[in-house]
This record gives C-alpha cells, structure tokens and sequence, in this order.
C-alpha cells in the first residue's frame, strides 16, 4: 500500500517567514498599463498652492482569447466594459484639461492606488482604486478626433 503524504498548507505568516524579503535584483512593482476611451470631458481642479488635478474614468473593453470567448460562449462585439479612476496631477493634468475631450482614446502608465474612507451617511468603511497617471498619451490622430467630434455633435443635436 502506497501511502500519501499530504502537504500542509503555510500560514501567510509562515509563508512570508520562509520565502525571506526580496531579491535585491528584483523590483516590486506598482505599475498599471491601460488604454480606453476617456468617460467625461476633463475638468482641471485648481488648489491655493498652485497644484492642479484633473480626475476622470477611463472605459477599457475587456478583451478575451478566442479559447475563453468560446468556453464562456461570448460573441464578438459582446465584451465587457471595465471602469478606471484617474487621478493626474501638474503639467500633464493641464495638458489633458486643454487637449483630451470626451470620448478620446488614451493610453496611461500609472500606479495603482486605494482610497479609503467612511460613509459620512453610514458610518461604514468604504474604499475604492484609482490610478495616478504618470503618463498619458493621446492614441488617436487629428483627424480620427475631429470624425469622434463631428459624429458626436451630429448624434447629439438629431436627438434633440
């Protein structure tokens, strides 16, 4: 009879405690890549110190391998639309306040970041991720945001 051994399972504790800290050649990151349509027109936030700030959410279509759409039988065109905070800050928020609109299409480089707080109603702990931008470019071309515009004003003023 053949016996078994079964594994124990480490507590994180115990986990932590063997594995040690890190590798000094190995970085512990923080870094968030994302490209999607921007949610709402960029509004820049002035402070009496001088900062600004322009916080918006980013719309990021969930892509899916062919193997995944088929095991969960999703459809092309079907996939789902996930929502990100950004929060930037200094001459890149005043660059996205002049330049960015509704709708453009960006890609961000950032690090993620949780925001924790009590309902002031409630009472009850709350918290929610943002992502600090530290670089934003702008991925589409004049011309693709001047169609974005025009498609936009046209579909806005027939349905009036």
């Amino acid at each position: 009879e053949e016996e078994e051994e079964e594994e124990e399972l480490l507590s994180d504790e115990e986990l932590l405690a063997t594995a040690g800290e890190w590798e000094p050649n190995i970085a512990p990151f923080n870094t968030v890549h994302l490209s999607g349509r921007v949610g709402q027109t960029p509004q820049a936030r002035y402070f009496e110190d001088g900062k600004v700030v322009v916080n918006l959410s980013l719309a990021v279509k969930r892509k899916y391998h062919f193997v995944e759409r088929a095991a969960t039988n999703i459809r092309s065109g079907e996939e789902e639309t996930d929502w990100f905070g950004l929060e930037i800050w200094g001459q890149q928020a005043e660059f996205v306040a002049k330049y960015v609109d509704k709708g453009a299409r960006v890609g961000v480089v950032g690090t993620l970041e949780i925001d924790e707080w009590n309902d002031r109603e409630t009472g009850q702990p709350r918290s929610r991720a943002k992502v600090i931008v530290q670089d934003l470019d702008i991925l589409e071309t004049r011309a693709e945001s001047e169609l974005r515009r025009s498609r936009s004003s046209s579909s806005s003023s027939s349905s009036s």
